[in-house]
């Protein structure tokens, strides 16, 4: 299986999940999930 990795902004992933970009990026420094593209 060929599974195409995409590089999203932290904006990108908060609408996708319905998440606040505050909770992402705390989820982040506790090591949940791996750094989000900020730019």
């Amino acid at each position: 299986m060929d599974i195409q990795k995409e590089k999203l902004t932290i904006q990108e992933v908060a609408k996708a999940t319905g998440l606040t970009t505050h909770t992402l990026r705390y989820y982040e420094r506790i090591g949940l999930i791996h750094p989000i593209n900020r730019e």
